[in-house]
């Protein structure tokens, strides 16, 4: 249900910037193709992907809004940590345009981590905190087939 919503969502604004006559458009296009559905099976048991937005960055990278994004949390779980507080164990992963700039923020305490690059999209995972699903990364990068991004430190993604 929530990735039908997601896919009419996108073909609507889809339609929307196609009609307006911008000389730049305000947002990159971003295909909805099966971003929704791809994230839902890459999901273990125990968690459910409860939000997603078009219009976000990831944490810890500056640059303009334009990726979309996705937000898993585990079922009927909160955990306390002495420095967060309360908190519901959560993952939460951005799909990016190849032609968006976005610039690392050395100064975020916890940034989120370049995942990889699938048909010129850039992927990028956000985990905090304790939660069942330790190795949510690397899973999420191989359920949705990314290739890794190099291994050196990466303090921009130039198109």
């Amino acid at each position: 249900m929530l990735a039908e919503t997601l896919q009419t969502a996108l073909r609507n604004l889809d339609r929307i910037l196609a009609s307006a006559e911008f000389v730049e458009p305000v947002l990159p296009r971003v295909q909805a193709s099966t971003t929704a559905t791809d994230l839902e099976s890459s999901a273990p048991p125990g968690w459910r992907l409860v939000h997603t937005a078009t219009t976000s960055a990831p944490i810890g990278w500056k640059g303009a809004l334009g990726c979309q994004e996705a937000t898993f949390s585990q079922k009927q779980s909160l955990r306390f940590h002495r420095a967060l507080g309360p908190y519901v164990p959560a993952v939460r992963v951005w799909r990016c345009p190849a032609q968006l700039h976005l610039r690392f923020d050395g100064l975020a305490e916890f940034p989120s981590r370049h995942l990889g690059e699938r048909d010129g999209q850039r992927w990028f995972v956000y985990q905090v905190g304790q939660n069942n699903w330790p190795r949510a990364a690397e899973e999420l990068a191989r359920n949705l087939g990314l290739s890794p991004p190099p291994p050196r430190f990466e303090f921009g993604s130039k198109p």
